[in-house]
Formats: C-alpha cells, structure tokens, sequence
C-alpha cells in the first residue's frame, strides 16, 4: 500500500494575514482572509509563497498593524496538486502536465504565449524584454493574473505563484493565487499564531467573495473598523 509521500503530486503551502481589533474570533472564515493585493482580484484567494517572501510580509504586516493600531495573525493553507512541482523553468509544452505555475520559473516562449493575457493597454517597452515587462506590469496589476487564470489552457493551474505589492506595504513578495474553481484543492488551513482559532473552508460563493475583498481591504478601511485583511 502506497503512502501519502508515495503520490505524485504536491502539498503548496500559502500563508496570509489577518487584521483585527480586540479579540480574535473563535472562527474565520479563509475567504475572507486572503491576502489583499492593490487591485480586487474576483475569483481567486491569495497567500504568501516562499520562506523569503513569508519572513518579508510578516514584517510588513506587523509594521502595518502598529502603525493603524490593530492586531494581525497568520493564516498557513495547504493547496493539493495532482501533478508534481516542475524544478525547471517551464516550457510551453509543459504547461498541460502540471498544476503549479511559477511566473518566475517559466522560459521565455512561455511568457511569449501568455503575454497577450497579461496587456493592459500600455504601449511595450522597447528596451526591456517581454519577460520583464510582464513582471514589471504584475507589481502593481495584479488583476492581471485572474485575466490568466481564465484562459481555457490555465484553467487547470491550482496556483499560480508571481511578484506583487501588498496592500501593505511598498516591497515586492512573492504571491502565490488559487483560482475559486479549485477551491476543493485547498487541504486545510490554520491559524498559526491563535491555534484554537479555527479557518473554515467555506466555499466563497460568488456574490460574497467580492465583497468580501473589497471590505477587507486594508488600504480602505478606517482604524476604527473590527478587521481588516492583508
């Protein structure tokens, strides 16, 4: 009999910050906590990914807490894949044969066949390549990668993980996003620093999960607000 270690695929660990003042709730729910990035991303939850980036945005989220005077906790959740993690830059003829997608591990045909997708109108920029035009552009388009996401051959992507800025803070993390149509994917989430604290796997139905991100949003909600998400 084959063990859990034995399956192809992959565990993906994303975490996120939760705002608050007073007391923790005994419950949350991780739809209305994922990370807040500076653009509503609809239809898909965020988390940090990356030791480096994790380290990076608890600081941010702490400098953040102190300066608005509230209180934060980390949220980690397991993402299953069904394929196993490619440890090389991708090609295109790989994308179909996996469901993690790394825009800073992908080749250079790969961006070619994804940069229509992630077009916002601006003229390109001559003297940087399209790769880096594309990271460039995700740093503060965000929304962008949802336009990715959408697309009938990345649909099957259970994460797709790209730099971006925080709603808050300034520096560049790393972000890894579940699209809502694998949400069964995700495994089990934690409340790291409040264990008692339990994470619910609601599904986000399509009328809250919007809303949710948009009042949760830290940028946009008054000191005085019950809670915030980062």
């Amino acid at each position: 009999m084959k063990s859990e270690n034995d399956k192809p695929g992959a565990l993906i660990e994303l975490s996120t910050v939760y705002f608050y003042t007073g007391s923790l709730p005994n419950s949350l729910s991780l739809k209305d906590c994922g990370l807040a990035l500076p653009r509503k991303m609809p239809g898909v939850i965020c988390g940090l990914y990356g030791r480096q980036s994790k380290q990076d945005g608890f600081m941010a989220a702490n400098a953040y807490a102190r300066k608005h005077q509230l209180e934060f906790t980390v949220i980690d959740f397991m993402v299953r894949l069904d394929f196993a993690i490619n440890p090389g830059k991708m090609k295109p003829e790989d994308l179909p044969h996996h469901d993690f997608l790394s825009l800073n591990q992908v080749r250079r045909q790969t961006w070619e066949s994804i940069a229509f997708a992630l077009d916002d109108g601006a003229a390109p920029n001559a003297a940087g390549g399209i790769d880096e035009d594309g990271k460039k552009l995700l740093l503060t388009r965000p929304d962008l990668i949802v336009q990715l996401c959408d697309l009938p051959e990345y649909q099957h992507f259970r994460v797709v993980a790209f730099d971006s800025k925080p709603a808050i803070g300034e520096v560049a993390l790393q972000v890894g996003a579940v699209p809502v149509r694998h949400w069964a994917a995700i495994e089990s989430a934690v409340c790291r620093l409040n264990p008692t604290t339990q994470v619910k796997l609601e599904y986000p139905s399509d009328r809250p999960r919007p809303a949710a991100v948009e009042a949760n949003a830290p940028a946009s909600r008054p000191r005085a607000a019950s809670r915030q998400r980062g």
